[in-house]
């Protein structure tokens, strides 16, 4: 098993070669026991799940949950933000906004507000 190990300061990789045997079991969960067990040769790190080096030498792989896509109907895109019908029957407005962010945010979400409530009555019409 070939294993990279980053240093997150400077971003140099070191490679890592161990041998031994894995055992795969659910789709989820994966374990590694090396022939030679050296704690602390490998570091923990997160990529579709959490990966880590025990005590003992072994490696353990939990992968994450899937995400569940949004069930909602997007309606409209905006410029920081969407409106949405859920899956319940609610209009959702979402806006994002960054701090600090340049001009008035205030006037930005009334204008954005006013253009998803267009966009609401737009898609009851056609609806």
């Amino acid at each position: 098993m070939k294993t990279k190990k980053t240093n997150r300061n400077n971003k140099s990789c070191q490679h890592i070669q161990l041998s031994g045997t894995g055992e795969f079991d659910e789709n989820k969960f994966f374990t590694f026991n090396p022939d030679i067990p050296v704690n602390g040769v490998v570091g923990g790190f997160r990529k579709r799940g959490h990966a880590q080096q025990l005590t003992n030498g072994t490696f353990c792989f939990v992968a994450d949950e899937k995400s569940h896509a949004s069930q909602a109907l997007t309606i409209k895109k905006l410029l920081h933000g969407r409106v949405s019908l859920t899956k319940q029957g609610y209009f959702q407005l979402t806006l994002r906004f960054r701090l600090p962010e340049p001009g008035c945010f205030s006037v930005s979400m009334v204008n954005e507000a006013a253009d998803a409530a267009e966009a609401i009555c737009r898609y009851l019409r056609e609806n």
